[in-house]
């Protein structure tokens, strides 16, 4: 009977946390974990091994020491996407993404956050309500 408590318990958790509106503002963070999680619970290992992991990479707020790459290049989309070319813009600490069609109008978008570190990174853009 426990563990169908809890079972409940943990889904009405996960579709509360679904239904928040949460805002690239309102991201506080993986220290904010901490606090709760600092000791191991069952075969998690606790924060501490956690910020050891490249789990702590997935998702960063756009920064000087989470943007890598070199951002005076150009990307050539190719013709699956109509030899569009796509750039970066910082301007005051802040990143852009710069989608240049071949014809067309051009597109910009702030990056909201990184995805993935290292040999591969990515960027999300907001668009209307969707990254």
């Amino acid at each position: 009977m426990k563990k169908i408590y809890l079972i409940v318990l943990v889904f009405a958790a996960l579709a509360t946390i679904a239904a928040m509106d949460v805002d690239a503002q309102d991201y506080q963070g993986t220290e904010s974990c901490a606090m709760c999680h600092s000791r191991p619970l069952g075969s998690y290992p606790g924060y501490t091994k956690f910020t050891e992991t490249l789990h702590t990479k997935i998702h960063l707020l756009p920064s000087v020491t989470t943007m890598i790459g070199d951002y005076t290049k150009e990307v050539d989309m190719g013709t699956s996407y109509g030899n569009a070319k796509v750039g970066f813009r910082i301007d005051g600490g802040k990143y852009f993404i710069v989608f240049k069609p071949k014809t067309g109008t051009q597109l910009e978008h702030e990056v909201v956050y990184t995805y993935g570190i290292g040999w591969k990174q990515r960027y999300l853009v907001k668009i209307e309500s969707s990254y």
